[in-house]
């Protein structure tokens, strides 16, 4: 919902997560403390640079209340999930530990 909600185009996903994690100069901390290395946004993304399964992904199920179709992608997730909690805080504070 956080991705949906932003303004920004599905095809500049790519350049505001690698602008965000440029110009952070915190230290990120993976889920047992210890620092995390910060990948880059092409080795994670290098094969669907237009974002092709972030579309399908963000499309609603009939429900309403989950994507159409899941995602394999974890590490693209969690670079995104990364990207709200460097960029957004006061919305990624709503996210799931």
């Amino acid at each position: 919902m956080a991705v949906k909600s932003t303004p920004i185009p599905r095809r500049k996903w790519l350049d505001a997560l690698a602008d965000t994690f440029r110009d952070f100069d915190g230290v990120v901390l993976d889920h047992t403390g210890k620092p995390f290395a910060i990948p880059l946004v092409d080795d994670v993304f290098g094969d669907d640079p237009d974002l092709r399964w972030l579309g399908y992904y963000l499309e609603a199920a009939p429900c309403g209340s989950r994507p159409k179709s899941r995602s394999r992608k974890t590490k693209r997730l969690q670079l995104l999930d990364l990207y709200f909690r460097i960029k957004h805080p006061t919305i990624s504070r709503h996210f799931g530990k």
